[in-house]
């Protein structure tokens, strides 16, 4: 996730969001994703916490609820473009790949020089066999 962690969030729940980032990255995800939840429900719609805990999800195959997460992080946080990004990747696991081409063009629009963005522009391109527009991605 490329943006800062932003709202109000005291010093216990940085403590805890740091384990729950730990976890992630030992591929312990269940514990991370406690964490996420009982974060969350002391900080609802914080769009850190929504996105971190739709990664979490998305790397378990839990498609569905990444995408309403990611959807209310995006409510809150509508101009992160690693969010639209996020989005598409997951969308490209549920096959919409109209909707995840949106989402990497809305993250570009964004941000143009978000590299992995227009790479994955490319490959739902190619996932819809657009393959002239893929190579321009």
């Amino acid at each position: 996730m490329n943006f800062r962690m932003v709202g109000t969030i005291d010093t216990a729940a940085w403590d805890r969001f740091a384990q729950a980032r730990a976890f992630e990255d030992a591929g312990r995800g269940e514990e991370a994703e406690a964490l996420y939840r009982d974060l969350l429900a002391a900080h609802p719609g914080h769009p850190v916490l929504l996105a971190r805990l739709a990664l979490v999800l998305k790397s378990r195959g839990v498609f569905g609820e990444a995408e309403r997460l990611l959807r209310r992080a995006l409510l809150a946080s509508p101009n992160e473009a690693a969010l639209y990004n996020n989005l598409g990747n997951v969308l490209r696991n549920l096959n919409r790949f109209p909707d995840a081409q949106a989402c990497y063009s809305k993250t570009i629009a964004l941000d143009p020089s978000y590299a992995e963005a227009h790479y994955n522009l490319g490959v739902a391109r190619e996932d819809m066999d657009l393959l002239d527009e893929a190579l321009a991605a």
